[in-house]
């Protein structure tokens, strides 16, 4: 239905052959924060929303493990959804190295001091690791959700 009312009011589409016509996309969490400048209480109700989402993945037994300003997004009805699920394990399950994670929203015990270098404390898929490998659950995500408030609000990083 847009389209078509877009068609009408466009000459021809051959006419723009470098445009990508679409409709209106979600708008991240970042850019949000970025431009928009929400009252506390309207930040307050929309944080709620995003650790019900998360609550909602660890009761269908699920950790995001990727949680992050960018990996939110408001639709266009308002509502906010949790989106790039390549990191999700299942509650329980040990971190691995198949994704790469972000660090600035990853909790502090994910990571370990091994020969003098901060590494993560991931299990390595090809080799045995020095380490207890990082069994995720809800406060993996509940840490990194922090973390997003704490950016939103503050217009900085936690940790630069």
């Amino acid at each position: 239905e847009w389209t078509a009312d877009l068609q009408e009011k466009l000459p021809e589409f051959a006419d723009y052959p470098y445009c990508i016509v679409m409709p209106a996309a979600g708008r991240n969490l970042a850019v949000v924060g970025l431009q928009e400048r929400a009252g506390l209480l309207t930040v307050c109700r929309m944080f709620r929303e995003l650790f019900c989402c998360c609550d909602h993945l660890h009761v269908m037994g699920l950790s995001h493990c990727d949680v992050k300003l960018l990996n939110w997004v408001r639709l266009s009805d308002g509502t906010w959804r949790s989106t790039d699920f390549d990191a999700a394990r299942r509650i329980g399950e040990e971190l691995d190295d198949t994704k790469e994670l972000s660090t600035a929203f990853t909790p502090p015990e994910t990571f370990i001091i091994l020969e003098n270098k901060i590494t993560t404390r991931v299990r390595k898929t090809d080799q045995e690791a020095p380490y207890e490998p990082l069994v995720v659950g809800p406060p993996f995500d509940i840490w990194s959700n922090t973390v997003c408030f704490y950016s939103f609000v503050a217009h900085k990083p936690l940790f630069p």
